[in-house]
């Protein structure tokens, strides 16, 4: 291996290496880390919104990706700890319904988790609900 040594090789890879970290540090680092801070700041929010709403009705709107789902997590767990009655989470479309159904049953330790959707008979919806 020492032996196929080449300082020209070398040479030439060294300075690309170089010149690519360069051109990252200069177009691509200050963008990377924005990113990163904007997505801290959005879970700081997301956390101190979870509190909020455990303590009174609250609407949290967030862009998609900044933990709606994790809030609601956070307010369920709490509500159903508190052993006084069920939840009802709704979503606009099946997919995002199956989303939120796979999951809360990952994160919350209870069987007791269905869907309900309108493709579901009706005599199946009345069942699943009582």
């Amino acid at each position: 291996l020492i032996g196929d040594f080449s300082v020209g090789l070398f040479f030439w890879q060294l300075v690309l290496f170089v010149g690519l970290v360069l051109l990252l540090k200069k177009f691509a680092w200050k963008p990377i880390l924005d990113s990163v801070n904007e997505r801290e700041d959005g879970i700081k929010n997301a956390l101190a919104s979870a509190e909020d709403a455990k303590k009174e009705n609250c609407l949290v709107v967030l862009p998609t990706g900044l933990g709606k789902t994790t809030i609601a997590l956070q307010v369920i767990a709490d509500y159903l700890q508190k052993g006084t009655g069920g939840v009802l989470f709704l979503a606009p479309t099946r997919v995002l319904v199956n989303q939120h159904y796979e999951f809360l049953k990952e994160n919350l330790l209870i069987e007791d988790i269905g869907i309900v959707t309108g493709e579901d008979l009706l005599t199946k919806r009345k069942k699943n609900w009582m």
